[in-house]
């Protein structure tokens, strides 16, 4: 049996941003669960992104994550990270948030991460589920390089206990 999440999700959080014309090193993922969906910019990784993608990431930061505040209080989560003691039975976001212990400028699906597009010509509209093996979500820092940005992952990995979520491409 799926459950039902116990929290409304207003259209305005849903829809991420979406300036015409970039999405040259960003892709908008469409994320459903239980009834409701919502939009992330995922980037790709080994990309450097323009000053104008590293805005988007960075601005469209504390949307995400109000979205992700209601789904560990709806759902729960742990945070993993390599040769360390995962933290479970997360239920607040200022939980995870003092679990982390850094700063973060945005945030990704890992799963969903690619080097490089499959065609370019793909307007990188993609819908998954979180309940899909392996789904977990990254916080990125964005740091400067030459003219440009690039990402980097904090080592801990949120995985929401999503049963009976999914995500759409």
């Amino acid at each position: 049996m799926t459950p039902s999440l116990d929290f409304y999700l207003p259209y305005e959080l849903a829809v991420a941003p979406n300036p015409y014309g970039l999405a040259h090193n960003l892709k908008l993922t469409t994320v459903a669960a239980s009834g409701f969906c919502f939009e992330l910019w995922q980037p790709l990784l080994g990309q450097l992104l323009l000053p104008e993608e590293a805005m988007l990431l960075k601005g469209d930061c504390p949307r995400v994550e109000e979205i992700c505040a209601l789904l560990v209080e709806a759902l729960g989560a742990s945070l993993t990270a390599p040769n360390s003691i995962a933290v479970t039975g997360l239920s607040h976001w200022r939980q995870v948030r003092a679990s982390l212990g850094s700063a973060f400028d945005a945030i990704a699906l890992q799963a969903h991460l690619r080097q490089a597009p499959m065609d370019q010509s793909d307007i990188w509209r993609v819908q998954t589920a979180l309940d899909m093996p392996g789904q977990q979500l990254v916080f990125l820092k964005i740091l400067p390089w030459g003219t440009g940005y690039y990402l980097e992952a904090l080592p801990q990995r949120l995985q929401l206990h999503a049963e009976g979520s999914t995500m759409v491409s």
